[in-house]
């Protein structure tokens, strides 16, 4: 099992979170599943669908959470991540989820890939499950057994990407402009071979697909057709 969890893109850019649970206090091993949907996930021979599941989590003091859980049932892999909310948010946290990253498999292993400033972020799979249920009750032990390793980020298992010098700053901001938004975003990823294309849109309507190998290295770079202006 890879011990993966981390507070990046996943959880504070493209989600948009802050961590409001107190830190001395573990989350209740109960759970809710509040939200399930199919998602379709691409991989070398198609695509598989996979469940991804928002369980809500509250900790002692009263602040809540929620764990996503992404789980394919031929496989058995499944992945998780945590979004820390305030007392009162009941926010849906699937849809901004699957807005902003992407889900592939190669081999029988889940990733995720984010996009945030000017890295792009992926993690792989958590482990192996039986079902969705049991996968549900893995990510809830994990939590509760590392939570303070999670408030420090010290449990890493995330690859980080710099695009600065691999498109530059020219593609990543607006031109002519100082403000950090609008910024590039992600589009796809495709595993092709034993590589990943990853697809970025940038402010100024253009476009790249970065080629990445199989240790997330860059291995070459190309210019793509923009998104139509609507």
């Amino acid at each position: 099992m890879k011990r993966i969890c981390s507070i990046f893109c996943f959880a504070a850019g493209v989600l948009g979170t802050q961590n409001l649970m107190a830190q001395n206090n573990r989350p209740r091993p109960e759970s809710t599943t509040r939200a399930s949907r199919i998602v379709e996930v691409p991989t070398e021979e198609g695509t598989k669908a996979a469940e991804i599941r928002q369980i809500d989590i509250a900790d002692e003091s009263g602040h809540k959470g929620a764990i996503v859980l992404i789980y394919e049932s031929v496989s058995g892999a499944w992945w998780w991540t945590f979004r820390a909310a305030a007392r009162q948010d009941t926010s849906d946290v699937l849809a901004p989820f699957l807005a902003g990253l992407r889900v592939a498999m190669s081999g029988g292993h889940l990733y995720v890939f984010g996009f945030a400033g000017h890295r792009i972020e992926v993690r792989e799979e958590s482990g192996r499950a039986t079902g969705a249920a049991d996968a549900q009750a893995k990510a809830v032990e994990e939590l509760t057994a590392h939570w303070a390793d999670l408030q420090g980020g010290a449990w890493l298992g995330t690859h980080f990407i710099d695009m600065n010098p691999v498109v530059g700053t020219d593609f990543l901001h607006l031109k002519d402009s100082a403000a950090l938004a609008p910024a590039a975003t992600l589009r796809s990823v495709v595993r092709q071979g034993k590589e990943w294309l990853v697809t970025l849109d940038g402010p100024n309507h253009d476009a790249a697909q970065i080629t990445l190998d199989n240790s997330f290295g860059v291995v070459r770079v190309a210019s793509v057709p923009g998104k139509a202006v609507e």
